[in-house]
């Protein structure tokens, strides 16, 4: 039982770097499970940013419809046929 008790002890050197080295490494995990987090709830939005989007024509798209549609125009007034 005094074995046991002096490898968890903090007392020695060796227990006192593995002490450092686990709470390092829980720091880095935390701190990973946070840019995980934040990462997630960006994709998150972009997702819904996305569903929003879905559907809808872009303004592009309606643009150079625009012009298609005055292009035929000129055409026929001009009598260009395509």
């Amino acid at each position: 039982m005094a074995l046991i008790h002096i490898a968890h002890s903090t007392k020695t050197p060796a227990s006192r770097r593995h002490r450092a080295e686990h709470l390092a490494q829980v720091a880095r995990d935390r701190r990973l499970a946070e840019k995980e987090h934040e990462r997630a709830g960006r994709r998150q939005k972009n997702l819904a940013d996305c569903q929003g989007h879905a559907g809808r024509q872009c303004e592009d798209e309606m643009r150079l419809r625009e012009l298609v549609a005055n292009h035929a125009e000129v055409n026929a007034t001009v009598g260009v046929s395509p």
